[in-house]
């Protein structure tokens, strides 16, 4: 997340993804423009509602955050590697390769967590 901006980050909440918080807010945040633009659809928004009739419209958006963001993961990666090539601060450089750097084995361990629940399910299948 870039310094300046509101983050909707609320600490404690969604799945436990082992992953670098300042990947963590990105990916929030992406996850809350993705809502944005999702629920201006005035279907897609019934729809969301429909499937969460219990819930206020900012407990909709939070429902939403905590199962979108862990798949936006890699994407805010990205989108943080590109910022290094922008004309940033070079101490928010700094700190987003430091972020980077150290995700990376967190990284691995997603990638190696995702592979044993397809082998796990492979083998319940079978």
């Amino acid at each position: 997340m870039v310094a300046g901006m509101k983050s909707r980050a609320r600490p404690g909440k969604g799945p436990d993804q082992h992953c670098h918080p300042m990947l963590r807010a990105t990916a929030i945040e992406m996850a809350g423009e993705l809502y944005d633009i999702m629920m201006k659809n005035n279907q897609q928004f019934a729809e969301w509602k429909r499937m969460h009739p219990e819930l206020t419209f900012t407990q909709l958006e939070a429902r939403f955050l905590e199962l979108k963001w862990p798949e936006l993961i890699e994407d805010a990666r990205a989108t943080l590697a590109r910022l290094l090539r922008t004309n940033i601060p070079e101490d928010l450089k700094t700190q987003i390769f430091d972020a980077l750097v150290k995700d990376q084995g967190l990284r691995r361990a997603r990638a190696n967590r995702r592979a044993a629940k397809a082998s796990n399910r492979d083998r319940t299948l079978n």
